[in-house]
């Protein structure tokens, strides 16, 4: 009966879907009309155009020097959707962006779902295709909503492994935890580490930390998540300084001082 649904907390699949076609229009219509006129996007566009035109996939390069200040998971994404859409075109290279985003959505409603909480997950999923910051970095050619994404995406995996004692749950966020690590490295740790180990505690699961198998999937998530970094260790030691100086700033960390991250804060921020 569709009274007792509703009455359970069920919502009918057109209320979501209208909420999902309505984002996918916010973040789809003219994405590639707008110039360029961010740092970070400028920078973004520069070395994509330059890997669809010299499938040089592994460097990333900005006037022609190596640039590994950020992993490389939007640049190849970027790049394959530009190579799909037969050349570089705003729309192309911002469509990453823009699909990450709609994932979000999805996200949003698998938690309702998980938390037997539909209505909160469909008001969470209107306010936020509504939200500034939201609509912008989604129509936007950089790593956030990738990092976004992916972060959300091993957290909810986490969670349901942890709950469940699923494995396989357990595997999927580790892989998932690899891809945000390749999207804007260390700030995974922050985003999906963090707040697992602190509901495991909270909810009296720490035993969970004795399992080898968990300890088995972390080095798994971290051995993907840093394969990039791995080879440039191994095949351009040339760029490991720079490497070093990036990978602290996101905990506050600054080892060489004037820090080129503008939204740098020391430690205790």
């Amino acid at each position: 009966d569709p009274k007792d649904t509703l009455a359970a907390g069920a919502i009918p699949a057109r209320w979501r879907l209208a909420v999902l076609l309505g984002g996918a229009v916010v973040l789809l219509a003219g994405l590639g009309r707008s110039p360029t006129h961010l740092n970070a996007e400028e920078r973004c566009e520069s070395i994509v155009r330059s890997m669809v035109e010299t499938s040089d996939w592994l460097m990333p390069r900005l006037g022609g020097a190596p640039r590994v200040n950020k992993p490389p998971l939007f640049y190849w994404l970027s790049s394959l959707s530009c190579r799909a859409c037969r050349g570089f075109s705003p729309w192309a290279f911002r469509l990453p962006s823009a699909i990450a985003a709609i994932g979000l959505l999805l996200l949003l409603f698998a938690w309702g779902r998980e938390l037997e909480a539909p209505r909160e997950a469909l008001i969470a999923a209107a306010l936020l295709v509504l939200t500034y910051g939201f609509v912008s970095e989604g129509r936007r050619g950089e790593f956030e909503m990738l990092l976004a994404f992916f972060c959300g995406a091993s957290v909810l995996c986490g969670y349901r492994a942890t709950r469940r004692g699923s494995w396989g749950m357990g595997l999927l966020s580790a892989v998932l935890f690899g891809l945000a690590f390749l999207a804007k490295a260390t700030p995974a740790f922050l985003f999906v580490g963090a707040p697992l180990a602190a509901w495991a505690v909270a909810q009296r699961r720490a035993r969970v930390f004795l399992d080898l198998r968990l300890w088995g999937l972390v080095v798994l998530a971290v051995l993907l998540g840093t394969s990039w970094h791995l080879y440039l260790y191994c095949f351009h030691p040339e760029t490991l300084q720079a490497l070093r100086d990036q990978l602290l700033l996101p905990f506050g960390v600054d080892p060489v001082g004037g820090a080129t991250a503008r939204h740098f804060e020391p430690a205790w921020w």
